[in-house]
């Protein structure tokens, strides 16, 4: 079981960028990367941070009001564990909005293990939360770090 406690500077959006191959059934990829953690306690470091991806059958609509989603793969690592769709199925969250052209704009992302191994990455618009508006999550670990997709 890992037990830490990671916090990192405030968080700015670095947007969400997709690729989707050309084919008809390509899934279309939307990857993520946090910055690294401003205080860490073992076996986490400063040098960790959440990165990760999900798939989509196809690209997210323009102005996706905040909705679940499900991906058809995903995966995510926080520097000590990786979750991914095949050992991590225990409270597994994708809940997404966009903009006027399909960029994410807000999420909520949560994959675990169980109740100890989790990671969660958040960013909600600041109008629309009250507490906790941007923040990522490693086992029961609070950061503040952006969503990529790609």
């Amino acid at each position: 079981m890992k037990s830490a406690a990671l916090a990192a500077g405030a968080a700015t959006l670095l947007g969400f960028a997709c690729l989707g191959a050309a084919a008809a059934k390509a899934d279309v990829v939307y990857d993520y990367t946090g910055y690294d953690f401003t205080s860490a306690a073992s076996p986490y470091t400063t040098s960790d941070f959440i990165s990760g991806n999900f798939h989509l059958s196809s690209a997210l609509a323009d102005n996706l009001p905040y909705t679940a989603i499900t991906p058809t793969a995903y995966s995510f690592s926080d520097g000590v564990q990786t979750l991914n769709n095949t050992n991590a199925t225990f409270n597994v969250y994708f809940d997404v909005s966009t903009d006027s052209v399909g960029d994410i704009t807000e999420w909520f992302i949560q994959i675990a293990t169980g109740p100890y191994d989790t990671i969660r990455t958040v960013y909600l618009n600041p109008s629309n939360c009250s507490a906790n508006c941007q923040s990522d999550v490693a086992a029961k670990l609070l950061s503040n770090s952006p969503f990529l997709m790609a």
